[in-house]
């Protein structure tokens, strides 16, 4: 878990020429978590538990958590488990490789597979053909013509809470201009504002930030080979379309954690290797983006072609 501290200079960094070098205010380095079309999965939790901070590690097993509702929208695939507090809508012909957790009401969709465990706290509801594992469950559980599921066990169940942390942030805005190539350092900043058709490199650490926004057509390169890349935003991540996210394809070694209470948005095309984490934020993966590593949120919606 981060230590917070005081905050940076006062002055704005802008960025306007080919290639420039920043750096905010001091940060220890630290390892942390992470793992990428719109699709999510990745390498599994036994890889990243090393690099997130303690607080997240009893969480892992789930690559899409969301303590409200989570929404799967057809044909995409999700590589770990699923977690939603409130109401879960699993749509038609869906493969879940990993157990689910259900808050309140559960909705399996026609020919979807659920590959494990399905708990929940309240109803279950499965179409036709749908498959699961074994159910544990507090309410009750209908099914269709053609279901399938393993045993089933009610008893009371309990949701687990996802951690909160507050954080200091800085003074100074960080801004790289339009087509720009730049190199900027653990540190507190204040907005951080990337524009199209740039290119940026994230050196090992913790960023703090009050606000994230990376325009269309950007390259970003978080150089994690020998420690890994924690980034906390107090408010909005805006991720815009046709973004990639160059890793080292270590989606354990790239953490983003904000607490804001609006939609992220990850755009059109993105490319993506990371853990997301956002308590109270509502989080949108578009069409045909691809998101490598675990995605926590209040309330989620992967869209059709799309997927972890």
């Amino acid at each position: 878990m981060p230590c917070p501290g005081g905050t940076g200079s006062s002055s704005s960094s802008t960025i306007g020429s080919s290639s420039s070098s920043i750096g905010g205010g001091s940060s220890s380095s630290s390892s942390l978590p992470g793992s990428s079309s719109s699709s999510i999965g990745g390498s599994s939790s036994s890889h990243i538990t090393g690099d997130i901070p303690q607080e997240f590690h009893p969480l892992l097993n789930y690559r899409v958590l969301a303590t409200g509702d989570l929404t799967l929208a057809d044909r995409i695939t999700v590589s770990g488990g699923t977690f939603g507090g409130n109401y879960v809508e699993v749509a038609d012909r869906i493969t879940v490789s990993g157990g689910t957790f259900g808050g309140n009401y559960v909705e399996v969709g026609s020919q979807t597979s659920l590959d494990g465990e399905l708990i929940s706290s309240g109803n279950v509801y499965l179409r036709n053909n749908a498959t699961t594992g074994n159910i544990t469950l507090s309410g009750s559980l209908e099914t269709q013509a053609g279901a399938s599921h393993g045993n089933v066990v009610r008893q009371p169940v309990s949701l687990p809470a996802v951690p909160q942390i507050s954080f200091t942030y800085g003074t100074a805005d960080l801004i790289i201009e339009r087509a720009q190539t730049a190199t900027v350092t653990p540190g507190r900043y204040k907005n951080f504002n990337v524009f199209v058709e740039s290119e940026v490199t994230f050196e090992p650490g913790d960023y703090y930030f009050k606000s994230f926004v990376v325009e269309p057509d950007v390259q970003l390169h978080f150089n994690n080979s020998n420690g890994a890349v924690r980034i906390w935003v107090e408010e909005g991540i805006f991720i815009g379309d046709r973004v990639n996210v160059q890793n080292n394809n270590a989606a354990s070694r790239l953490f983003l954690y904000t607490n804001t209470s609006n939609t992220l948005y990850f755009g059109v095309g993105s490319d993506i290797s990371a853990m997301l984490v956002a308590p109270n934020g509502n989080v949108s993966l578009a069409p045909h983006s691809r998101w490598s590593g675990s995605v926590w949120g209040k309330n989620i919606s992967l869209q059709p072609a799309s997927g972890n």
